[in-house]
């Protein structure tokens, strides 16, 4: 049954977190009175008995009888629910405040896992789970356990093999990693332990990223007690590559875990292409044995030979050393080098990124498809819940509770004005289809109109009438493309002189030592420092300091007024200050780049793929940490046999080459590409990915070692380099053609709030106007320019979820 206050009771602040128990009648302060004709349906259809009163001192409800919650059907107005009716045994409403905040709690957690993406089966059922769930998917917690992660990964750099700049050190590191390997392995049991509170028995090993964080934790625990018990297993540690699968656990590395699921999916789609590769290979590595039979050439002496050189052939690399000796001594075997490259290279290598292009979509939208149920899955669980927890619907006292228990944080006015946007009907109720939308307004950040352009608020502070003139001059000289020409030909002069200079002296230390580099860059100082006057006083600190580019001239202006003033003086540092001086002035050359709308399309879409190519980066990273622990277990100190003896004197062995000759001209390096320890192995596969003598660099391996140490470099290069480099190209054709989709899209709705609204909800504004109107603004997420970029699809369009369209609403 519904009650309407009275304007006296309703004048009074309540809490809506706190029901009110009411032990005694309400005398004056409710007037009894049906909502409208919808509720008194909504009550008919429910079988709610009735309570009839002849007048207003009748009025009162039993001694012990809650209120259940305030509730508001107007924005206006508000209303009080009565929680003890039963339809058929059936409690329509929470009975007690207990029930009541564990019924809030519920929604909020659906709600949150919508936001996140979560699947909704893995909802926890137990008060220990959710306060579990809430520990473990705190923000703070979220870096925190990122911290961990990163700590674990970065421990390898401490441990052996270590590089020569540690190795005096060693017990002590050994020492100080021990104590720290053995924090973070507590600390990710007890993570483990919280996932086994919030998630059950039955579904703790169902839950994948839990379970992958079970593998990783059980093997790193083994691997740790191994290098403590075993002191000849701690110099090569192989289970250390089980610690990225704890770093891919972290929530937030849940994008590089899906970049790395498709690499893991790209290889197994392209594996029959893997098996039609390597018979390609094996086919004319037969043919070239038996062309080249009698023949005298080490390259192709035995099948195995054969195969590691036409494999190598294959990968484009020394393709003149391979052919130019067959040449030599038999025509017919570098004719067939050219038909088995052209179609290994030009047919084989495009089929290859075209079939990883293709399967790279497929999957991104099958994990699109999944996350967008799981979205909506959560979504249609929290509206449900909140039907029957109010008959009457989502009214705005509901959505505030549930909003207060999902982010403690929320203030008053970001709610309201939420609700509002959700609420297009203005019927102060939202329907499902309204509720879809919340994940559209949640991130929002709110503004006033009227301070939305903030140049025109600098200027509307300016009290003095003179200086607010000066104001709008310099804005009007600011802004007229004359004035950019002119700064821009001041940069372009000042960029000619620098270069002019650089080109004129015979080396650098002549153009640092002649100081008239650093007094032309002191000549166009003036203007730089006129412009930035001009731009704060016509634009105002507050407009100038956030856009980007005012920004960057400004720290180039600061560093060049530093740098200069330096410079002029004798100082130890004199030459770093003019060498800084010159790439300074010679990065502002940017903004004219920045002036024209192609250049300047172009720098907005790298700035904006920079955190999406950065989980792909990081993918990489992970595959390199694998292949660096595999590789400091098989090859650590091994390859320096090559050009030391035992003592460590110079002296090449006669079977790794000449290219690890110290004492040839040029003198043979190649023995610092080696697996020593974590920081060479990075070194070392970064320059097999480029495929640049990589074969060079496995005949050094396979000189200290055997002839299968080929096949660790075999792999390597299909299962990363032909991998990453197709991936990588698809990756980037897909981020370019969605970025490019959305380039400067953005979710943005308008608001009005009546100044009695305001009142009542006590909002610190100083408005003079009736209304006031705010506007709301996010920038699409990568779900939202992915859904833009597959709008036309049917499954996009049935979610009506998407930002497209007809959902950019203004209220």
């Amino acid at each position: 049954m519904t009650f309407r206050l009275d304007k006296s009771y309703r004048i009074n602040e309540w809490s809506l977190n706190q029901p009110v128990p009411l032990s005694s009648n309400f005398n004056d302060d409710v007037a009894p009175s049906p909502i409208n004709q919808e509720d008194d349906v909504l009550a008919n259809s429910l079988d709610l008995p009735s309570l009839r009163f002849d007048s207003e001192e009748s009025c009162g409800i039993p001694v012990g009888m809650r209120v259940d919650r305030v509730r508001v059907n107007s924005i206006e107005d508000e209303y009080l629910y009565v929680d003890n009716y039963e339809v058929k045994g059936k409690s329509i409403f929470p009975k007690t405040e207990k029930h009541q905040n564990s019924r809030i709690e519920n929604i909020a957690l659906y709600v949150h896992q919508s936001q996140n993406y979560f699947n909704p089966k893995y909802q926890p059922w137990s008060k220990n789970g959710k306060r579990a769930y809430d520990i473990i998917y705190h923000p703070i917690v979220y870096y925190f356990d990122l911290l961990m992660c990163v700590l674990l990964l970065l421990l390898t750099c401490f441990e052996p093999p270590l590089t020569e700049l540690f190795l005096p050190h060693e017990s002590e590191f050994f020492i100080i990693t021990s104590i720290l390997e053995s924090i973070l392995i507590v600390y990710f049991v007890i993570d483990l332990v919280l996932r086994y509170s919030w998630l059950g028995a039955k579904r703790f090993l169902r839950h994948q990223t839990t379970f992958l964080r079970l593998i990783g934790v059980i093997f790193v625990t083994i691997d740790f007690i191994l290098a403590l018990t075993i002191p000849s297993y701690c110099d090569n540690r192989l289970l250390r590559v089980f610690r990225p699968i704890i770093f891919l656990t972290s929530h937030r590395n849940r994008n590089i875990r899906s970049v790395m699921k498709q690499l893991f999916n790209s290889i197994r789609s392209i594996l029959d292409l893997y098996i039609l590769y390597i018979f390609y290979v094996s086919i004319f590595s037969f043919l070239t044995y038996h062309l080249m039979w009698g023949y005298d050439s080490d390259d192709f002496s035995s099948f195995s030979d054969t195969f590691i050189t036409i494999f190598e052939l294959s990968t484009k690399v020394n393709f003149p050393g391979i052919m130019l000796p067959s040449l030599e001594q038999n025509i017919l075997v570098s004719l067939a080098f050219i038909p088995f490259l052209t179609f290994g290279v030009y047919v084989l290598t495009n089929i290859l990124l075209a079939v990883v292009k293709d399967h790279f979509n497929k999957l991104e939208k099958e994990r699109l498809k999944i996350l967008l149920e799981y979205r909506r899955t959560c979504l249609q669980r929290a509206y449900n819940l909140g039907t029957q927890f109010s008959p009457s619907g989502w009214d705005y006292s509901l959505f505030r509770r549930v909003m207060v228990s999902l982010t403690k944080t929320i203030s008053e006015k970001q709610c309201l004005l939420m609700f509002k946007v959700l609420d297009r009907h203005n019927n102060q109720n939202l329907s499902w289809k309204e509720f879809k939308q919340l994940s559209n307004v949640l991130s929002m950040k709110w503004r006033r109109s009227d301070l939305t352009n903030l140049s025109k608020v600098w200027h509307n502070m300016i009290q003095i009438l003179r200086l607010r003139r000066l104001s709008t001059y310099a804005f009007l000289l600011v802004s007229s493309e004359l004035f950019q020409f002119f700064m821009n030909s001041v940069i372009f002069i000042n960029f000619i002189g620098i270069f002019c200079g650089t080109i004129i002296y015979h080396n650098p230390t002549d153009l640092i030592n002649d100081h008239k580099i650093v007094y032309w860059a002191i000549v166009f100082l003036p203007f730089y420092i006129f412009e930035f006057s001009s731009q704060i006083l016509g634009f105002g600190p507050f407009y100038y300091f956030t856009e980007k580019w005012y920004f960057w001239d400004f720290v180039i202006l600061v560093c060049t007024i530093l740098l200069s003033f330096l410079s002029l003086f004798p100082t130890p540092y004199e030459v770093q200050f003019v060498t800084f001086l010159i790439v300074i002035r010679t990065l502002h050359l940017l903004r004219i780049l920045n002036a024209r709308k192609s250049f300047r399309r172009l720098f907005s879409i790298i700035v904006l793929s920079i955190p999406d190519l950065m989980r792909f980066f990081l993918s990489l990273f992970l595959a390199f940490y694998v292949y660096a622990i595999i590789g400091m277990f098989l090859y650590a100190g091994k390859l320096k046999s090559c050009s030391f003896n035992s003592r460590g004197i110079p002296q090449l062995n006669s079977k790794c080459g000449k290219m690890y000759d110290l004492q040839s001209e040029p003198q043979g390096l190649y023995y610092l590409i080696n697996f020593d320890d974590i920081f060479y192995s990075f070194i070392t596969l970064f320059i097999l990915m480029t495929g640049k003598s990589w074969s060079t660099i496995a005949d050094g391996f396979v000189a200290v070692t055997s002839v299968y140490s080929y096949l660790f470099f075999i792999f390597y290069y299909l299962f990363v380099v032909l991998i990453v480099t197709n991936v990588a190209a698809a990756f980037v054709l897909e981020l370019y053609k969605k970025l490019s989709t959305t380039l400067g899209d953005s979710y943005t709705v308008i608001v009005s709030i009546s100044k009695k609204m305001m009142k009542k909800y006590k909002f610190d504004e100083d408005v003079g106007t009736d209304e006031m109107i705010y506007v709301g603004k996010r920038s699409l997420s990568q779900i939202d320019s992915l859904m833009v970029l597959y709008q036309s699809e049917d499954w996009i369009q049935k979610d009506e979820i998407s930002p497209i369209g007809d959902f950019y609403v203004s209220n």
